[in-house]
């Protein structure tokens, strides 16, 4: 006789792998971001990990290969990180001379506004106070601040008798 079998054959499929993000991209320096891969296992990262997610604190391309039973697929994830704003006034410990004016310059980034309403690197001021520079971006506000103390120079002359040959003393 004949003997009738069946056979059952199961394709197994390689799904692409795919990288999730979780968090801002682009993210502020000082932030992390979470990176999850999906669609094989095991995972290899470009950073060496092999977790299916990495949380990374720097911006760049990063890379994960995944693998499944019929092959391996890989994707990438570019990740932008956005610098903290700063600022800096100079000179540090002014003193403004009476009748005089006193520049001061801030370095910021990305601009600065100045408590006074200006918004140049380098104002020039003619009163003692307080002087606030602010630098401000998506990721925050910083500030720095001066005291401008005022100088009180008095200068006085006084008539002495001393040895010469002119009268020196009237």
């Amino acid at each position: 006789g004949t003997t009738n079998a069946n056979l059952t054959i199961d394709t197994l499929s390689s799904l692409p792998v795919t990288v999730a993000l979780t968090g801002n991209n682009p993210f502020c320096a000082g932030s992390s971001v979470t990176l999850t891969a999906s669609g094989g296992a095991p995972y290899v990262w470009s950073t060496g990990e092999s977790t299916a997610s990495i949380s990374v604190t720097n911006g760049g391309t990063y890379s994960v290969i995944g693998n499944a039973p019929c092959g391996s697929d890989n994707a990438q994830a570019v990740l932008t990180e956005l610098p903290l704003p700063s600022v800096s006034i100079a000179p540090r410990d002014p003193v403004l001379c009476p009748g005089a004016s006193l520049d001061l310059t801030a370095t910021a980034s990305p601009t600065v506004s100045w408590n006074t309403g200006a918004s140049t690197p380098t104002i020039q001021i003619s009163q003692a106070g307080l002087y606030v520079a602010s630098a401000m971006n998506s990721c925050g506000v910083v500030k720095d601040s001066v005291s401008v103390s005022a100088s009180l120079v008095q200068a006085s002359f006084f008539e002495s008798a001393t040895s010469g040959d002119a009268p020196l003393g009237r």
